[in-house]
Formats: structure tokens, C-alpha cells, sequence
């Protein structure tokens, strides 16, 4: 709002109420009429200095103001700036609306004494429609991106979401439900790069508090402490099958077999320094009549063969 004050005497509004009635009369006459003004601009037009009045829109630094204000130059407010609700569907902010040519587009945010030219700035650069867009903060402070309820954080590209922070702090890639502390869905984890002076440049190593290493095809433990593998919480374990397994219920060793019925259960041939052994079955037989006993024969079909009945087996390594 702006105020004028003048400070008159009674003798003086013999000549100040003349006065007024024939600026008002001229502001009518060269504003409100449907004639050319005499002031020399258009029917409903008023120049005054930088501002110019042009039917029910302002303009400052132009005189052809296409907005209810058009302002052509900076604007400094020493106060807020509201833009308040009404029944229209929403209110916008736009910078760089209708421009011709490539651009920068930014807002700074100034809060401290040392970053004078910006603290924080979100900007568009002006390379064209495919151009970066950039969230710059400075300084040692945090950059934090939060929710201050329960609603979940989500980053994503081409429209849909990729990442997500749910509350309890769960993140999820992939998915946007993570049930642990970091979950990936739909694909894989992989490191192609390593910088681990311990490790071969892209072998891709991942370390678990500095207690166990992935190091391309190996599996190390940092601390030399003994490596414990277990299948889920019964300590059992499985190679590919029936090729190596450890019944950790029975304490016995399968090779060849899932279900090994002996500390050492092997199911085929055992080659020892380039001498192979296969398991062979032997039988003891006993003539019930004579009470005549045979040694011991390679076959069942051997004993019987002699008549004799079968009175023990056992097993022994024979060089293949």
C-alpha cells in the first residue's frame, strides 16, 4: 500500500480541494473513457513511470503485460510470499515457462553467512530435453531425505519404483515390501569391481564384518577362524545332490549317496595314489549238517552253490 501525507493549513483547502477534483477528473478521463487518452496511450491504458496499467493486468518493466502482474526484472520481497488455496484445481511455481532456446532452470535456498551464492540449489541444466537435473547441497551438514511419518521413501526411473525405505528402516530393491534389513527381488547381486588391496581388481569381493570375504571363486575367513557352512539350522549339508553330504543328525559322511548309514558311507570306486579300489562283498558259509565251515568266497552263489548256508557277510576293498 502506498501512503501519501500532506501537511496543509485551513486557509489552504480554498486551493487543495480544486486541486483534487481536477486530478481525479483527469485520471478518469485519460483511464476510464473509451476514447484515446490525451496522455497518449490506448482506450484503458495508464503509464505511470515503470508501471504500466493495461485493462486488469500490471506490468512492471513492460508495457505489455500479459499476466495480472508480469514483472520483467529481479524481484526482492523482505517478507513471505503465499500463494493461498482456492476453488481452482491447485496452484504452481514455473520458471523458464515459454522459452525459446536452452536453459538453466534453479531455485537457491540461502541460509547461512558462508555460502552466500547458495546452500542448497535444485536446478535443470541446459543442455536440452535430455538434460541432468541436480540436487546440490553443501557443506558438512547431512542431506537428508526423509519421511517424518510412517510413509515410505521410493526412488525409481521410467515411472515406476525401484528402491524403497519402509518404515523400521528396511530397504528393498525390487520390491517395495522388504521383509529384512536390505532385500533384493527379481535378479541378483553382483560386484564387478574390487579396490581391496587383499583382492584381485574385479573379482568382485564382498566382505561380512570383516570376518568372512567372497573373493571371486573363493571363500575366505579374515580372522583365520574355523569356516562353518550349514544348511539352514540342522547343520546338514548338501553338494550338488548326492555327490558330498554331511548328516550333521547322525554325524556320518555320504559320497554317492544322500542318506549315508555309516560314519563313511561311499557308494562306487575309491582310488588311493593311482590305485583303484572298489568294494567288494564277501560271505562265510557253514554246512549244518557236517558242521563243516568254508572260507571266506566272493559270491553268495558260490556257497550255495557247495551247499552250504550263508553264516556271515562282510565288506572289503578289492583293486579295481
Amino acid at each position: 500500500m502506498v501512503s501519501l501525507r500532506v501537511d496543509v493549513s485551513k486557509k489552504d483547502f480554498v486551493w487543495i480541494i480544486p486541486l483534487v477534483t481536477i486530478l481525479i477528473i483527469g485520471i478518469s478521463y485519460a483511464y476510464g473513457t473509451s476514447e484515446p487518452s490525451v496522455m497518449g496511450h490506448s482506450t484503458g491504458e495508464l503509464e505511470l513511470g515503470p508501471i504500466t496499467l493495461s485493462g486488469s493486468d500490471v506490468g512492471i518493466g513492460t508495457t505489455s503485460p500479459s499476466q495480472r502482474l508480469d514483472v520483467v526484472g529481479n524481484i526482492e520481497a523482505n517478507g513471505n510470499i503465499r500463494i493461498p488455496a482456492t476453488a481452482e484445481p491447485g496452484r504452481a511455481i514455473e520458471i523458464g515457462t515459454g522459452r525459446t532456446e536452452n536453459g538453466y532452470a534453479y531455485i537457491d535456498l540461502i541460509g547461512d553467512a558462508t555460502y552466500t551464492d547458495y546452500g542448497f540449489r535444485l536446478i535443470r541444466n541446459n543442455n536440452g530435453a535430455n538434460a541432468n537435473s541436480r540436487i546440490i547441497h553443501r557443506g558438512a551438514g547431512a542431506l537428508q531425505m526423509m519421511a517424518l511419518e510412517s510413509g515410505p521413501v521410493w526412488l525409481g526411473s521410467d515411472g515406476s519404483v525401484d528402491m524403497a525405505i519402509i518404515s523400521g528402516g528396511n530397504v528393498g530393491i525390487g520390491t517395495i515390501n522388504p521383509v529384512a534389513r536390505f532385500e533384493v527381488a527379481g535378479g541378483r547381486v553382483e560386484f564387478t569391481a574390487n579396490s581391496d588391496a587383499s583382492g584381485a581388481v574385479g573379482s568382485g569381493t564382498l566382505e561380512i564384518a570383516n570376518a568372512l570375504r567372497f573373493d571371486g571363486n573363493e571363500i575366505i575367513t579374515n580372522t583365520g577362524s574355523t569356516l562353518y557352512v550349514q544348511n539352514d539350522n540342522n547343520g546338514d549339508l548338501q553338494v550338488d545332490g548326492s555327490t558330498f553330504v554331511v548328516d550333521a543328525s547322525t554325524n556320518r559322511v555320504g559320497i554317492g549317496t544322500s542318506s549315508p548309514s555309516q560314519k563313511l558311507d561311499i557308494v562306487g570306486n575309491i582310488e588311493v595314489d593311482g590305485i583303484c579300489f572298489k568294494p567288494m562283498r564277501l560271505v562265510r558259509c557253514y554246512n549244518s549238517r557236517s558242521g563243516d565251515h568254508m572260507t571266506w568266497l566272493n559270491s553268495e552263489a558260490e556257497c550255495s552253490g557247495a551247499g552250504y548256508n550263508i553264516e556271515a557277510t562282510r565288506w572289503i576293498l578289492a583293486q579295481c
